[in-house]
């Protein structure tokens, strides 16, 4: 018991009433239960036992998570004839940088996209971890595109 307790002070930093555990292993990817147990041993005479512990719900990603997050188009609604432009907000939420990230749009397919389905326009982009990128794709004729249907994108890798 006294080895335990020495390892558990090592890790741990008390600054202005604020137990600050250090260096704490991840683990494998998946989801995981952090939990805080005060009083664990039952010595401190309280009110309530029933309130000592507190516990975080989180996950271990070691992976890239790319979504897109935003489509605009300029003109808001595109003429027959026109041309516009399409910005594609494309976000990162993994834990890890996402690198040849594939984005690819479509004009006027109604059907949800699917991996290697074939595209009007792609571009590759690199996506730090946490952080979005904004990529604008131009066309130069809509055709008989009346802007009734929505502009499609898809990321992935």
């Amino acid at each position: 018991m006294e080895t335990v307790l020495r390892m558990w002070v090592h890790c741990l930093q008390v600054r202005a009433n604020v137990l600050t555990i250090l260096n704490l292993k991840a683990g494998v990817d998946g989801a995981k239960t952090f939990r805080a147990f005060v009083d664990a041993a039952g010595l401190t005479i309280e009110v309530s036992e029933t309130n000592n512990q507190a516990v975080l719900a989180y996950n271990v990603i070691t992976k890239p998570d790319v979504r897109v997050t935003g489509i605009t188009l300029m003109p808001a609604i595109p003429s027959r004839g026109g041309v516009f432009d399409a910005k594609v907000t494309v976000k990162n939420e993994g834990s890890a940088p996402a690198t040849n990230v594939l984005v690819s749009v479509w004009v006027d397919m109604a059907a949800v996209a699917t991996n290697n389905a074939g595209r009007d326009q792609e571009t590759t982009v690199t996506i730090a971890t946490n952080a979005s990128i904004v990529h604008t794709f131009y066309w130069s004729d809509c055709g008989d595109w009346n802007g009734a249907e929505d502009i499609q994108g898809v990321c992935g890798q």
